[in-house]
């Protein structure tokens, strides 16, 4: 009698040798084990992935990657490792489970192999732990995505701690290593990290684009998981892994958009004001130019705003798994929040914004209300997001009271904004936004305008005002520096 509820052995129970052979077993961060590889392989190539694909894996050690994708129905794994220990024993290894008309492994340097590859021959070109090794990573990435019929896979380290992973950035360093096939040794030399927003940008210019992001594989204990822990002074994770699939336009950078003369971005002057003179106290305004350049200024100057945005997605979905609630976005300027929610599959979607210019530049305007208070006559709404807006809002008490008045029973409210912070808060609020690029003038000039047209409120104001209004729950559930999120259930 056939024994029950027999549990299938994983692809790396098959076969131990993919991490028992493996010296990089033997490394203090990020050791080669069952469980690691695992939970990368899981989360960067799920078997809705690779099954009936072909897949080229750049770099690939000892073909852990091609053991996972044939285990999983992919119809053609091509291997590239430059060190012919590592080839030698990827063969042996993928050898002992399936047949030379599966895979191959091709002892060869990348850039070499790539410069002889076709159009889309492969369904799915795959780098993990390579491309930093790279100084002209652009040039590598450009021949990924011209081998690439579907997706490229890329996983990398981050360029540096204090770096907000959206923030398009390339760090050339002079001492990167990579692990060689003998005892523990690694090589040395000069190399280069681009950051996630960095490669989205490249990536985009290639005509890939990355929906989920930076995806994090489930937390591995026992060891330092590089993909989830945070070392003690950085802002994120070493290691990242992304996904981006063929589709879209591609996105023309400044030179080809000279050659064409046309232009995606609205044109500048040669200064916004002339040098020396200073903008006035309370200048700040949404107007087309804010509106124009609105995404920008959000992610140079707001910390964590596509963590917060998706957090409200989150709340949402796990609320109301059917997507079937309203939800009203509060100061919905372009339609970032909204599309984010469009994307997840909410329909019944809303916005409400004072600013004619936001509006015409979101592709909701049809569903966003015109208005400088809240839109009583549309309510009741599940979910109400008030992000980044109701500190400009001078009768906050009574705005947040309508919002309350708004909601259904058990909704909720999700809130970010601007709280009161000492000056070294502020300083170091400051230095987010040079490491985003925006010079000291940049720093003075937004902070001129901005006085008397937004006013920080203690994060007291909020819990104890919240309260009183008669939400049951008032939580804290991000804060960065002064900037404070809030979820509070009627």
């Amino acid at each position: 009698m056939a024994a029950k509820n027999v549990k299938k052995k994983t692809p790396f129970e098959v076969e131990p040798g993919f991490y028992l052979e493996d010296n990089r077993n033997q490394r203090a961060v990020v050791p080669v084990t069952k469980e690691t590889l695992e939970a990368k392989h899981a989360a960067i190539m799920p078997e809705w992935l690779v099954e009936g694909k072909s897949v080229l894996d750049l770099g690939c050690c000892l073909a852990a990657t091609g053991h996972w994708c044939l285990s999983y129905g992919a119809k053609k794994y091509t291997g590239v490792e430059l060190q012919p220990e590592y080839a030698k024993k990827a063969k042996e290894l993928l050898g002992k489970h399936w047949s030379k008309d599966q895979f191959e492994i091709v002892q060869s340097e990348i850039s070499d192999f790539l410069a002889e590859v076709k159009k889309g021959e492969y369904d799915i070109v795959m780098m993990a732990g390579v491309l930093y090794v790279f100084l002209d990573y652009f040039s590598v990435l450009e021949k990924m995505t011209y081998a690439s019929k579907e997706w490229v896979l890329l996983e990398s380290i981050m360029p540096q701690k204090n770096l907000d992973p959206e923030t398009p950035y390339v760090e050339f360093v002079s001492k990167q290593t990579i692990t060689l096939p003998n005892g523990q040794e690694r090589a040395r030399g000069i190399g280069s990290r681009v950051s996630p927003g960095g490669l989205k940008m490249v990536m985009e210019h290639f005509g890939f684009t990355s929906q989920e992001g930076v995806i994090t594989p489930a937390a591995v204990k026992g060891t330092h998981d590089a993909f989830n822990e945070v070392i003690p002074g950085w802002k994120s994770p070493v290691r990242f892994m992304m996904r981006f699939q063929k589709g879209g336009a591609k996105v023309a950078d400044l030179a080809e958009e000279l050659k064409t003369g046309k232009f995606k971005q609205p044109k500048a002057g040669f200064d916004e004001y002339k040098p020396g003179t200073k903008l006035k106290a309370g200048s700040w305004q949404f107007n087309d130019k804010v509106a124009d350049e609105f995404e920008n200024i959000a992610l140079t100057s707001i910390p964590r705003y596509k963590e917060v945005i998706g957090m409200c997605v989150e709340i949402a979905t796990k609320a109301y798994p059917d997507k079937k609630c309203r939800i009203l976005d509060v100061g919905s300027a372009i339609g970032k929040t909204m599309d984010e929610f469009h994307k997840s599959g909410f329909t019944d979607v809303w916005g409400v914004e004072k600013s004619e210019a936001m509006i015409k530049g979101s592709k909701y305007s049809d569903h966003v209300i015109h208005s400088d208070t809240f839109p009583r006559g549309q309510k009741p709404f599940h979910i109400v997001c008030a992000n980044w807006t109701l500190h400009f809002v001078k009768e906050r008490k009574a705005y947040l009271e309508d919002i309350y008045n708004g909601l259904e029973k058990e909704g909720f409210l999700i809130l970010s904004d601007k709280t009161q912070g000492n000056p070294f808060l502020l300083d170091l609020y400051h230095d987010f936004k040079r490491r985003n690029g925006l010079t000291e003038q940049q720093i003075a000039d937004k902070a001129e305008s901005i006085k008397g047209v937004l006013e920080p409120y203690p994060l007291n104001w909020y819990l104890t005002e919240l309260k009183n209004i008669g939400f049951s729950e008032v939580h804290v559930i991000n804060a960065y520096y002064h900037f404070t999120t809030f979820l509070a259930r009627k």
